[in-house]
């Protein structure tokens, strides 16, 4: 089975607002470098939010099997 998970990129400001779009609640920030991302666990429905309120739209797209 294919799924996809969602990584923030290097220009995420850690603003957080993905975290609290999530209606799933799988979206967690952690530190990471000195600065805050938000990080995806397993349960993601893919329904874009993430990406709609973020003002850099800045999650991309990784593949996991």
């Amino acid at each position: 089975m294919i799924f996809y998970l969602f990584s923030a990129s290097d220009q995420c400001s850690g603003c957080g607002l993905c975290e609290k779009a999530c209606p799933m609640r799988v979206i967690t920030m952690k530190e990471k470098n000195g600065k805050k991302k938000p990080s995806w666990g397993k349960g993601c429905i893919q329904c874009n939010g993430c990406i709609n309120i973020c003002p850099r739209k800045n999650p991309g797209w990784l593949f996991e099997n």
